[in-house]
């Protein structure tokens, strides 16, 4: 890694961490702590927090629609929004803007009290790569935290549902699930894993550019957390909705 890094600007940081995350040579040194330590607060941390977001997200869609699409006899639009809501598009953005504010929030502020504290300097001094020692462990953790919890909101906020369904209009189990699959389609899940895993790689990055861009002062952290937190929160809308449109207009020939 350049030692000019922190000083780069957004678009050259982004060149240099990519190039330097694909090429495996320079990252053979990896902290594997690191990286264990951050899927585990990433991931497994924010589990309490993501069942109930997605539980109760399941739940109000299917409690409140369920009645009255079936009274107007497209009962089965219900379950398209049950797979645009929790699997294919707000699934993945929920997930994503709760991780932001927990773990991105927390990668930027430890980067920047690293910099005020001299700390990635003396990695430097060493011939430690900070981008292989400290960057890399907190994207990765990111990418693969965000594609599991993506996975388990999907499970938790369709289990609400189907709950909600099950109680209220004895719906039963294979009813739901048949009419549930009759709107799933492969490649709905799949724009979930890739949405999650982008989100993933922007949140780690962005959050980490921040952290490194503190200079001398401590008082430059929150200032720097602000515009993490806010760059990705529009990066975030800005790919989803992107992603979304490239897929609708693949798709639309085909219709």
């Amino acid at each position: 890694m350049k030692k000019t890094l922190h000083k780069s600007n957004l678009i050259d940081y982004f060149g240099q961490i990519l190039i330097d995350l694909v090429d495996w040579r320079k990252n053979e040194n990896i902290s594997l702590p690191v990286l264990i330590n951050q899927i585990r607060f990433t991931g497994i941390e924010a589990l309490g927090l993501i069942a109930l977001t997605s539980f109760m997200l399941g739940a109000l869609i299917m409690g409140l629609g369920y009645s009255q699409l079936s009274t107007l006899g497209q009962g089965q639009w219900l379950y398209d929004i049950l797979v645009l809501v929790t699997v294919r598009d707000l699934g993945p953005v929920l997930t994503a803007i709760i991780i932001l504010i927990r773990s991105g929030s927390a990668i930027t502020t430890e980067l920047g009290t690293m910099r005020v504290q001299k700390e990635i300097d003396f990695l430097e001094a060493l011939g430690i790569s900070p981008v292989s020692y400290l960057i890399a462990p907190r994207i990765f953790g990111m990418i693969v935290s965000l594609i599991l919890l993506s996975v388990y909101f999907m499970g938790i906020g369709l289990g609400g549902a189907y709950l909600v369904a099950g109680v209220l209009w004895k719906l039963p189990v294979q009813d739901f699930y048949a009419r549930l699959f009759n709107s799933l389609e492969l490649s709905d899940f799949v724009l979930m894993l890739l949405k999650s895993g982008l989100y993933g790689l922007l949140i780690g990055s962005l959050c980490s550019f921040h952290g490194l861009r503190v200079s001398m002062a401590s008082t430059e952290i929150p200032q720097r957390l602000i515009k993490a937190v806010t760059q990705c929160l529009f990066a975030i809308i800005i790919l989803g909705a992107t992603v979304t449109a490239l897929h609708l207009a693949l798709e639309a020939p085909n219709a």
